[in-house]
């Protein structure tokens, strides 16, 4: 019966009957991925405002059966400091679905010191979630660049996406038919791989603070912790610098995606929206990914400039397969519940949430 169940916040004694049922409703190999990056997104969370990760328990007695987990990320909001909440793993066991338990679960949800709130989501996680007034969400279409183009196409080919094959051909000759610019490196400019964020992210954050509305603070206590940090990923960072200035980075990973190596842009951030290096920190990202062996490029969210420079170095719009949506819901009658409501204007990247954290 429903009224046996409670809603509770997640306490670190609960921790063995949360992983007994991430076990119960995913497959072995996610179940651990979700473990292994328990500590780093909730009980060890560098962020977190209270004693406790702000996670979300459905319980029947002692049993866990379901969870709705989030964790804090900096903001900079209109050039000002603010902390915002990302919505993460949240489920049901497959015993108590279709009984509307799922929204009730987010609804559960209460942190009174973040009023700020986002989350990407599936055509899944929005039906659950509901169309309501109080939600403002945009569709993402990645972006894709093919290194491989005759093995991407055959493995497509191949699959029961109706247009899939048609729109990737079709796609890819465009990309392959557009004139290459010319890249001209900017005099005194290097590129060069980093393993560790320091001080001089900070200045780069902050000087493009008020460059959009809304942003992640990519600072260096974030980076590291969401990059460097991070366990069971390994990602690779390159630095634009000029006498020791910071001017840009961006950070690549590639993954085994079925039986392909794929390569991402998962995050990257310019100073002063600089196209030219942009451009180079994008090609030098490219030629990277491809000498890693990549069959594709993907980049799942890029806004302008960026995505104009990703035009120019052959990335296109992918017209198939499931789309991803950027959703966010701040508490009205806080002071930047208008800013944070538009996401069209938000600079967002793959690396912003936990787009990427499921592989």
């Amino acid at each position: 019966m429903d009224d046996q169940l409670k809603f509770l916040l997640y306490r670190k004694d609960d921790r063995d009957a949360v992983f007994a049922f991430l076990h119960s409703v995913y497959p072995p190999d996610y179940a651990e991925r979700v473990i292994r990056q328990w500590d780093w997104k909730y009980d060890a969370n560098p962020f977190k405002q209270t004693p406790e990760p702000h996670v979300t328990l459905l319980k029947d007695g002692a049993r866990v059966v379901g969870l709705y987990g989030t964790f804090p990320l900096p903001f900079y909001i209109e050039g000002h400091e603010r902390w915002g909440s990302l919505g993460g793993d949240w489920i049901v066991h497959p015993e108590y679905r279709d009984r509307r338990l799922s929204r009730r679960l987010w609804e559960a949800y209460n942190q009174p010191q973040i009023t700020l709130h986002f989350s990407w989501q599936n055509e899944a996680s929005v039906r659950r979630r509901g169309r309501h007034e109080d939600v403002n969400r945009v569709q993402l279409a990645p972006l894709v660049k093919p290194i491989d183009f005759g093995h991407f196409a055959h493995q497509l080919s191949g699959r029961a996406w109706t247009r899939g094959p048609v729109n990737v051909a079709a796609a890819g000759l465009r990309a392959i038919a557009r004139p290459l610019r010319r890249r001209v490196a900017v005099d005194g400019v290097t590129i060069s791989r980093i393993e560790r964020f320091d001080e001089r992210f900070d200045a780069l954050a902050w000087r493009a603070r008020g460059d959009y509305p809304v942003m992640v603070a990519r600072g260096e206590r974030y980076l590291n912790w969401r990059f460097v940090e991070r366990p069971g990923a390994r990602y690779t960072v390159l630095a634009a610098t000029s006498r020791n200035e910071l001017l840009g980075y961006v950070v690549l990973r590639s993954a085994e995606k079925g039986d392909e190596r794929w390569g991402y842009l998962v995050d990257f951030l310019v100073a002063d929206h600089s196209a030219p290096i942009i451009a180079q920190l994008m090609d030098a990202g490219v030629e990277h990914l491809r000498r890693d062996g990549v069959k594709a490029i993907s980049c799942r969210a890029a806004v302008p400039p960026y995505r104009q420079e990703l035009y120019r170095c052959g990335f296109y719009v992918v017209q198939w397969g499931p789309r991803g949506y950027l959703s966010a819901w701040p508490k009205e009658g806080d002071p930047d519940y208008a800013a944070f409501r538009d996401v069209r204007k938000w600079f967002i990247t793959m690396g912003d949430g936990d787009l990427e954290l499921d592989f």
